[in-house]
């Protein structure tokens, strides 16, 4: 009875394991899909640039009109590559979260000084709602990336002189971190697939795409994190993105 009892715990934790390790490698495999379709968009459009302009079938007024969105492109596949990088750094075995005390003011500061060409550019207002004083045991590095990426795309979908906000809301149970924009929004169709591998391709008030993969990037760090991320959004009224984090 007892080797049978054996088995049997060796054939579920066998099984435990097939199901994660059939989850990771189609996350990956996925991921690998989202990173193709962003690259090949923006490499077929530089090189349809470059041969219009070699076979002199656009002015050099047109190509130079046309560079600021190649380098519009550049950036958003650079910021993919960052995310997936980091992404990669807490899949390592010696990934360990490193907990310490993390103020609302400080993050609010952060974010601002690293958005600040962004924010000028769209004439955006950037504010903080919420106890400056609030703070949260939580690791540094996690919870700034969830933020920074979530503040990138509420610049993104947001019109220019807008408001975004970074509201922080105490309770007993932990601290929710939001990020409240007044952009294009979303219909609820797209809300619900956003963190699946089945979500559209978003375009940006710039006229930008993206397959959305900073945002299931970050919902991956939320987890490692042990927190709920949720999303709130309405057509041309704009979105809210929060984040709550337990107290440890």
């Amino acid at each position: 009875m007892e080797n049978n009892h054996d088995i049997n715990e060796q054939l579920e934790a066998l099984r435990a394991e097939n199901k994660r390790l059939k989850k990771e490698s189609n996350l990956k495999t996925a991921w690998i899909s989202l990173l193709s379709h962003d690259f090949k968009g923006a490499f077929s459009s530089l090189l349809t640039l470059l041969d219009a302009r070699e076979q002199n079938a656009i002015s050099d007024a047109d190509f130079f009109q046309l560079l600021p969105q190649v380098r519009q492109d550049a950036q958003r596949n650079l910021k993919s590559i960052t995310a997936t990088s980091d992404w990669i750094k807490t899949q390592q075995d010696g990934f360990r979260l490193r907990p310490s005390e993390v103020y609302a003011a400080e993050l609010f500061v952060y974010l601002k000084q690293e958005f600040k060409e962004s924010f000028q550019r769209k004439r955006i207002r950037f504010i903080l709602e919420g106890p400056e004083t609030s703070s949260i045991h939580t690791d540094r590095l996690l919870i700034q990336f969830i933020l920074k990426g979530l503040v990138d795309n509420a610049i993104k979908y947001s019109y220019p002189d807008s408001t975004i906000v970074f509201k922080v809301a105490d309770s007993d149970q932990g601290t929710t971190f939001s990020i409240i924009d007044e952009g294009m929004g979303m219909d609820q169709k797209h809300v619900d697939s956003i963190f699946t591998f089945d979500s559209p391709v978003f375009r940006s008030t710039e006229g930008e795409t993206g397959a959305g993969i900073s945002i299931k990037i970050i919902k991956i760090f939320v987890s490692l994190l042990g927190g709920i991320i949720e999303i709130e959004s309405k057509m041309k009224m704009g979105t809210t993105v929060s984040v709550f984090l337990h107290r440890i």
